[in-house]
């Protein structure tokens, strides 16, 4: 799937994130609020429940995965997870639109084509930003991917979902 093959009712920005994450989880009715952990810990059960396994799900996704996943220590490669979190009180109330995974260790992202986001890191409220333009060039994709790297290796020195 595309990053633009999704329903053309959805506002562009909206496709992006459907892309990346390949879900239909849009909430219509605003999601009651979650604290940060306690929401993390609510998304990785229910891909528990759904028997999911927390992998990328879409060729762009994948390519980000992969590009984390080769900047780890290889014995802690097969342990990255990903995780979505469209729709849910993480993305509504804390900006999360996903995170990756590791060891208890969290970095988390936020998906958006809005430029303005882009240039005015201060806003954001995630780990990092993934967007379009970010991952189509060399240069900015291997930013994004250091930043995941060690936004997971500082939060695995103090220990599991200590933030």
């Amino acid at each position: 799937m595309s990053i633009n093959s999704t329903s053309k009712i959805l506002p562009k920005g909206r496709k992006f994130e459907v892309g990346f994450a390949a879900t239909s989880a849009h909430n219509v009715v605003r999601p009651k609020f979650v604290p940060l952990l306690p929401a993390v810990c609510q998304i990785v059960e229910s891909y528990v429940k759904k028997g999911e396994k927390p992998l990328p799900k879409t060729f762009i996704a994948n390519l980000v995965f992969e590009k984390v996943r080769e900047s780890l220590l290889p014995v802690q490669r097969n342990d990255l997870r990903l995780y979505d979190s469209l729709g849910t009180s993480l993305d509504f109330y804390h900006g999360v639109d996903g995170f990756f995974f590791l060891w208890g260790a969290i970095a988390t992202f936020d998906l958006s084509i809005d430029r303005g986001k882009v240039r005015d890191m201060k806003t954001l409220k995630a780990d990092v930003l993934i967007s379009e333009d970010r991952i189509t060039y060399n240069n900015s994709m291997r930013e994004m991917t250091r930043r995941i790297v060690f936004v997971l290796k500082e939060r695995l020195k103090h220990g599991p979902l200590v933030y």
